[in-house]
This record gives structure tokens, C-alpha cells and sequence, in this order.
């Protein structure tokens, strides 16, 4: 039997969720370092649930951006479990406006979704998970250097955080690229690469778990790119965090981006998992008549 359960209180979803998510540590990075992110304690998602099978855990939902549900799910679901996830999850949360997860299991999910609500649903990014556990290059010898970006540099960082999310498509206001510039300052997560005096690049690490770190928000303003910039920045951010101890970096990638996914592999970073991003909408009405 499988039962779907939503919670309203993220302690008691942290309670249940939790020892789950961390079965598949690298996978489910995501909302793990959105659970375990201490400085973020008054973070109130919009939506959270467990889907069950015969009272074992099958599936953890889980949503803070008003577009897409994270889905995490058990490893090789049968096809007639994910139609039965898709329709418990129609019944309880008619509005799904999206679903992040992996590409197998959230297009299963999805497509039954949208039979029972009479949606459409699209992929909007197939993205790539890599994974890092031992560097292929060291940061080559170069005149320029990587240094933590501070307050000062927070009106460089809110313009780069915008142009990244508009390239990627997520696109964000001013005052939504700010805050994000001050989360990664007052973290002290965000690195910028520095050459001949002028930041070049910068990138994040971000979604610390017990063994591994994400690296996002990787970004080369157009007038400084194919020099490699955004390659060192990478490498020596990705050491600093193996130095740190963490054992595996993780990082996502439009898949159907090979100059990026290229660089990323000349590192040491490896494909790990395919993932989808989907969004449902209205399907158009035909004219009466």
C-alpha cells in the first residue's frame, strides 16, 4: 500500500526525512543542505511530504521555490510504484506547480500527474550531476590568485548572481540577486578569481553534509571568458574543500552544455546522475465549436 503524508512542521519532517535523504547522501544534496543549513532556522518551506510503501519510505518531497518540488526517491522504483506515487501526490497537492529529481523517476511521476490533472508537463532542463573525490589537475601556476569575496565587493557580486541566473533561465529580481550575494557573504562561501588586480570569476561552495559540498554559481562575466578563468577558480575551490575534509564535491550542469560539462570533467569531475526539470501548465482550451 502506499500512503503519501504531509507535514506542516519542519522539525518533525527533519525527524522523518532525514536518516533517508542520507542513504543517498550525494543524490539527495539538495534538500539535505537545505535541512541541515543552521542559519537557516526560520526557513518555512512551502510544502513538505513522505510517500510510504507498506510504511517504508519511497519518496521525500520537499519545496521552497514556488516553481519545483524536490524529489527524492528510493533507488529502483518499480514503473507502477512512481504511477502511484504521481496520483498520491495529485490527490493531496493539486497545484504541483513543478519537480526537480532524477530524470527516470520525476518523468514517471510527472507524466502521471499530468494524466490526472489534465496538465501539461515539459522538461524545462535536463541537468547533470557531477561528482569530484580526487582532483585530475592542480591550480596551474599563474599570476592571479582565489580570494574570499567580502562586503565589498557585494555590488559586483548581486550583478553577477542576476546575469548567472538569467543565463541559466531562473530568472530573479535585483532585490532577489541581493539577498543572495548577502547569503554568501555573510556565509563566507563565495571566491572570486583575481587577475592582474580585477575579479575575473568567482564561484560558491554551498549544501555542506557529512562527507560532501556542492559547488554553484560558477560564473565568468562574457569579456573575461576562455582563459580559463572559471577552470582555476573551480580547481583550487574544489581543493580547499577536499583539503577541509569533506571526501566528494558535487556540482550541477545543463547537460545539453558541453564546453561546461568538458571543463568540468578536465578536473576530475564525473557524471553521476541525470536529472530533469519539469514544469506543468494549463493546457490550452479549444475554441467551443
Amino acid at each position: 500500500m502506499i500512503d503519501i503524508q504531509a507535514y506542516y512542521d519542519i522539525d518533525f519532517f527533519k525527524k522523518a526525512a532525514l536518516s533517508f535523504l542520507e542513504t543517498r547522501e550525494i543524490e539527495n544534496n539538495v534538500a539535505l543542505g537545505i535541512l541541515l543549513d543552521k542559519q537557516a532556522s526560520s526557513l518555512q518551506p512551502i510544502h513538505m511530504s513522505i510517500i510510504r510503501k507498506d510504511g517504508e519510505i519511497m519518496m521525500v518531497l520537499l519545496q521552497i521555490h514556488p516553481k519545483q518540488v524536490l524529489v527524492a526517491a528510493r533507488k529502483s522504483l518499480q514503473e507502477e510504484d512512481l504511477m502511484l506515487a504521481g496520483k498520491r501526490i495529485a490527490q493531496v497537492y493539486r497545484s504541483v506547480p513543478g519537480l526537480l529529481g532524477e530524470k527516470y523517476v520525476t518523468e514517471a511521476v510527472a507524466k502521471r500527474i499530468a494524466a490526472l490533472t489534465g496538465k501539461a508537463a515539459y522538461i524545462s532542463m535536463n541537468q547533470r550531476l557531477f561528482v569530484l573525490d580526487q582532483l585530475e589537475i592542480r591550480a596551474e601556476k599563474s599570476t592571479g590568485k582565489m580570494l574570499l569575496l567580502e562586503a565589498e565587493h557585494r555590488p559586483m557580486i548581486s550583478q553577477w548572481v542576476f546575469d548567472f541566473c538569467e543565463e541559466a533561465g531562473e530568472h530573479v529580481s535585483m532585490f532577489e540577486a541581493d539577498e543572495k550575494a548577502d547569503e554568501m557573504i555573510r556565509k563566507k562561501s563565495l571566491y572570486g578569481w583575481f587577475e592582474e588586480g580585477a575579479i575575473v570569476s568567482m564561484a560558491n561552495w554551498s549544501r555542506p553534509t557529512k562527507t560532501n559540498v556542492n559547488i554553484n554559481y560558477v560564473y565568468t562575466p562574457p569579456v573575461f571568458r576562455n582563459k580559463g578563468y572559471a577552470t582555476k577558480c573551480v580547481t583550487e575551490l574544489t581543493e580547499l574543500m577536499l583539503k577541509n575534509g569533506y571526501r566528494t564535491a558535487s556540482l550541477f550542469t545543463d547537460a545539453e552544455n558541453p564546453i561546461a560539462n568538458k571543463i568540468y570533467e578536465k578536473v576530475g569531475y564525473q557524471p553521476f546522475q541525470d536529472l530533469a526539470k519539469i514544469r506543468f501548465e494549463e493546457r490550452p482550451k479549444k475554441p467551443a465549436g
